[in-house]
C-alpha cells in the first residue's frame, strides 16, 4: 500500500532517525534544522535485509553510519514515517550520501506499505574492512534509544545494544564538534544551503579517509 495523498510519502528509518532526539518535532541540535514533522509514525520491519554500519563517516569520531545490505535470512526493524513531500525533500538533502530505494515494509500489525528507504551501494563511501565497520557510541545509542521509544521488537533492541562501538579520544571528539559546528551552525548562519554543506562534509570526510587508507596499507591488522 502506498501513501494515499499525492503529496505524502512513507519513509522507513533504521538508523538515527528512529530517535525523537534526531527526527521529528523534538529533534535537537543540528537535526532540528530539517524541520520534518511526521503525519504518522509506526514500528515496522523490512524483510530480506540486514543492518550494517559500513557507511563511512568521520574517521576516529563517527567511523560508521547505518546502512542495509541484502540478506534473505535477516530483517531490519525500524520506524515508518508518513511525511509531506517537501519534508522528505529536506530530509533527503540532509542524508546526502544515501540513494533512495522503494521497498515494501511490514507494520507490526501486518499492514504492508511501500516506503522510501535510504541505502548506500557506492563502494567509495563504504568501509571495506568488516571488523572496522562499527558505529560510534553516540550513534549506536541513538538507535537504541529510538528502538526503545517506539517499542521495537525486544530481541532486536538487544541486538542493537550488543553492537560493538568506538569511543573517540577527547581530541578527536573536540575536532568533530568543531567540524559539525562549522558546517551545520556557522555556515547555516551565513545562509549556505544544506545540500552544499553536505557536499563539503563529504569532501572533508573523503580526504580524511584517504589518509586512513594510506596508513592501513602499512599498519592495518586484526588479532
Amino acid at each position: 500500500m502506498a501513501a494515499t495523498d499525492d503529496d505524502d510519502v512513507y519513509y522507513f528509518s533504521f538508523g538515527a532517525n528512529m530517535s525523537p532526539d534526531a527526527f521529528g518535532p523534538k529533534a535537537k541540535g543540528r537535526y532540528n534544522q530539517r524541520n520534518c514533522i511526521p503525519k504518522e509514525a509506526f514500528p515496522a520491519k523490512l524483510h530480506g535485509w540486514k543492518l550494517v554500519f559500513n557507511l563511512r563517516g568521520v574517521p576516529g569520531v563517527e567511523p560508521g553510519f547505518g546502512n542495509i545490505v541484502s540478506d534473505q535470512h535477516s530483517s531490519v526493524h525500524g520506524v515508518c514515517y508518513l511525511l509531506k513531500q517537501e519534508d522528505f525533500r529536506r530530509l533527503r538533502q540532509s542524508e546526502f550520501t544515501y540513494d533512495v530505494k522503494l521497498l515494501e515494509v511490514e507494520e507490526y500489525n501486518n499492514r504492508k506499505v511501500i516506503a522510501h528507504v535510504f541505502i548506500v551501494t557506492d563502494k567509495k563511501h563504504l568501509e571495506p574492512c568488516p571488523k572496522c565497520a562499527v558505529p560510534s557510541k553516540r550513534y549506536r545509542d541513538l538507535l537504541v534509544s529510538g528502538a526503545k521509544y517506539w517499542k521495537l521488537d525486544k530481541g532486536y533492541i538487544e541486538f542493537l545494544e550488543s553492537v560493538p562501538y568506538m569511543k573517540p579520544s577527547i581530541f578527536s571528539k573536540a575536532m568533530s564538534l568543531f567540524l559539525f559546528w562549522f558546517l551545520f551552525h556557522f555556515l547555516s548562519f551565513l545562509g549556505v544551503p544544506l545540500k552544499l554543506r553536505g557536499r563539503l562534509f563529504r569532501s572533508i570526510a573523503t580526504w580524511l579517509w584517504k589518509i586512513v587508507d594510506w596508513k592501513r596499507k602499512w599498519f592495518h591488522s586484526h588479532s
